[in-house]
Formats: C-alpha cells, structure tokens, sequence
C-alpha cells in the first residue's frame, strides 16, 4: 500500500514534467492528467486512514479506508483508460 502510494505521487509529478514539455495537448491530456492527480489525492487519503488503523488503533476508520481505496482503484482505472489513449490513439 505504502509502495503504491508513494508510486501514485511520484507519477503525478513526473507525468507533470513530462506534459510541459511533449507536444500533446488537448482534452484527453487533460482527464488523464486530472485522474492523475485524484488518484494521487485519493492514495495520500488511503494512506492516511490505513496509518489511523494501524498505528493509533481507530478501527471506526475502515470504511473510510475501503472507500478511498476503492475510489483510489477507480483513479487508476480512469487514469489508465486516458493514458492508453494517449500513447496508442484512440
């Protein structure tokens, strides 16, 4: 989890780089970039509430947590989708 959410940052912020300076523009781009950055988002959340469980022992935080992850999973999912786009068309 911690791999995958640190994966997530890292990804949004190189993706960053590599748009400002590729040639692609346009509105796919731009879900794929903005997926990108909720899914980033949405691991930071996931890895926040999986740190209140584990380390202070809230237990009343998993369905916050099963709920970011899923969003989370459906980030990369859209993300994955617009990015496919990208590289291979449409």
């Amino acid at each position: 989890m911690i791999i995958g959410g640190l994966s997530a940052i890292f990804s949004a912020i190189f993706g960053y780089i590599l748009a400002q300076n590729e040639e692609v523009t346009g509105q796919t781009l731009d879900l794929h970039q903005l997926g990108g950055i909720a899914t980033a988002v949405l691991s930071s959340l996931t890895l926040f509430f999986l740190w209140l469980i584990l380390k202070k022992g809230q237990s009343t935080k998993k369905s916050l947590y099963r709920w970011s992850l899923f969003a989370a999973s459906l980030g990369v999912v859209f993300s994955g989708h617009f990015g496919g786009s990208l590289t291979h068309g449409d």
